[in-house]
């Protein structure tokens, strides 16, 4: 601690603690005097820049105080004032006047070639102990472990372990299953929602555990796939389930609101890369066309400029894009590069029955984060124990089969099976006519089975889609569901009630019923059921 006496100059400055460093040296020793007595592990060289990791304190908007680590770019004059917590320096030696670096000196530094080969190589950042490949020296045999905390020169990851877990933690099999569906069983799952699929063989719910043991075991793999939660409708818990998968790992996420043009998406998306973001959560993407999406989805490296640069900097591109989006509509080549995971609520948004307890607070409490890290721990360590067992080839994902080799396995062997089936794509789509839409539906209802539930035989009734188009014509609402330039409206209209089959509404009578059936894909006819509020359909 230094005195008051000695900041006034009234002492002298003990540096005994300290080595001295002579600036009057020439720039080639005066760099490897220096880089020498950098304790290790404080200087890295990342993406062709020197950065410290620093640890950061951010209070959510909850009130919650979380630490995250963020890499620090090290500029000349930052390292005047950094590089004395190590060293002092004098013009001669330490008998002389001390004096600080000066900020031309700290810039032939930093800019030489020797302060580079000292600096170590880093890939990567986490905030918390992620499995990593590690090679038996003797055998040669590789394997996994938990990196360890600080720097690791085999992986080149640095490691703040800020949120230790029990890496012993050994739950059978069924009891994590059972744990994960109390867990998301209130989420709408597209294939659950429509009863075709259990919580265990859903396609949704295991692309959704490979999207977050992916994360989990990002160290151990190269690019992953861009992962898309698409739902029919606002309200549905896309944003929250997003998040859920990347919570464990980061805490409650940092959430962008998708830019709506073009070359503001790739300043978002390249400044989260350079600062070193091993994700990037887009809300509500409008559209799956944006050339940046796509090129931030497939490329290895990504070459950009910094705010505020001119210089063009190459970065690794080792971020996955995380979206969510409302009815999007999706090509071949889109679905070979994401993983699109389908909602489907059949409740209007403002209409839903609520049981979900999770909120963002909750997946950010330290308890929960840890809880579900000791879990996707003992998936990859049973995983490991077995063998590694192959039940996807990598192929069923192209370009991204490292991904399926890994992350898709793990959760498979953990029970979760068909993750790699081809989706649904029933409902896909947009509608500039929904409330009118939702409107001609209410309506059809409100004139249908006017005597349940006192006749409890008598609460469904089937339309055509002509019969739908006169109420329309009745309601003075037909020019806004089809186009005048359509030879067929009826046919026009089916296009657009499509999108609403297995959809739950509440008609003019307080009466609740499902339109349609979903996986129904006759677009002539759609009946209308009714049940109770307490017992809808499954």
């Amino acid at each position: 601690m230094i005195t008051d006496a000695q900041i006034l100059g009234e002492a002298p400055l003990a540096t005994e603690g300290l080595p001295c460093v002579a600036t009057s040296l020439p720039i080639a020793a005066l760099t490897r005097a220096i880089m020498r007595n950098i304790p290790p592990h404080k200087l890295f060289l990342s993406n062709g820049g020197l950065f410290t990791v620093e640890i950061e304190e951010v209070l959510t908007a909850d009130g919650v105080l979380t630490r995250r680590p963020k890499l620090y770019e090290m500029t000349p004059r930052r390292f005047t004032t950094w590089v004395e917590q190590f060293m002092c320096f004098a013009k001669f030696g330490a008998g002389d006047t001390l004096e600080s670096l000066s900020v031309q000196h700290a810039d032939k530094v930093l800019a030489s070639d020797i302060c580079r080969e000292y600096a170590h190589r880093l890939r990567g950042v986490v905030p918390v102990r992620l499995p990593v490949w590690s090679t038996d020296p003797a055998s040669g045999k590789r394997t996994i472990r938990l990196a360890p905390e600080g720097y690791d020169p085999e992986n080149q990851i640095f490691t703040c372990n800020l949120l230790p877990y029990d890496e012993s933690f050994t739950p059978a099999k069924d009891a994590c299953i059972g744990a994960m569906a109390r867990l998301l069983g209130d989420f709408p799952w597209a294939d659950i929602t429509d009863g075709s699929r259990t919580f265990a063989a859903s396609r949704e719910v295991c692309c959704f555990i490979t999207y977050m043991v992916g994360q989990y075991c990002r160290l151990l793999m190269g690019r992953q796939p861009i992962v898309i939660f698409n739902a029919n409708q606002p309200g549905s818990g896309k944003t929250l389930l997003a998040a859920m998968g990347l919570a464990p790992m980061h805490g409650a996420p940092t959430i962008i609101s998708a830019p709506k043009e073009e070359n503001e998406i790739n300043k978002t998306l390249f400044s989260a890369l350079a600062g070193g973001a091993n994700y990037a959560l887009l809300d509500d993407i409008p559209n799956l066309t944006s050339n940046y999406i796509n090129q931030y989805g497939t490329a290895p490296s990504i070459t950009g400029r910094l705010l505020g640069s001119n210089n063009m900097l190459q970065v690794e591109n080792t971020m996955q894009l995380i979206a969510t989006g409302n009815g999007l509509l999706t090509t071949p080549d889109v679905e070979r590069r994401t993983i699109m995971i389908d909602l489907f609520s059949p409740w209007e948004a403002t209409e839903k029955r609520h049981t979900q307890t999770l909120t963002m607070a909750s997946i950010n409490r330290p308890r929960w984060r840890g809880e579900m890290l000791a879990l996707l721990w003992h998936w990859v360590r049973s995983w490991v124990e077995a063998g590694m067992p192959a039940y996807y080839k990598g192929e069923q994902k192209a370009s991204f089969e490292d991904y399926v080799r890994i992350a898709g396995n793990i959760a498979a062997h953990a029970g979760f099976l068909h993750a790699w089936d081809k989706r649904s794509t029933t409902g896909a789509g947009g509608d500039t006519g929904t409330a009118y839409v939702q409107l001609i539906i209410r309506e059809a209802a409100s004139l249908a089975c006017e005597d349940w539930p006192e006749n409890p035989g008598h609460n469904a009734f089937q339309y055509t889609v002509q019969e739908l188009l006169s109420i329309a014509e009745n309601l003075g609402v037909s020019d806004m569901v089809t186009s005048s330039r359509d030879k067929d409206r009826a046919r026009s209209l089916g296009l657009r009630l499509a999108r609403f089959k297995g959809r739950y509404f509440t008609d003019k009578n307080g009466r609740c019923f499902e339109f349609g059936r979903r996986r129904d894909q006759d677009r002539t006819r759609y009946l209308i059921t009714f049940f109770t509020a307490d017992n809808p359909p499954r």
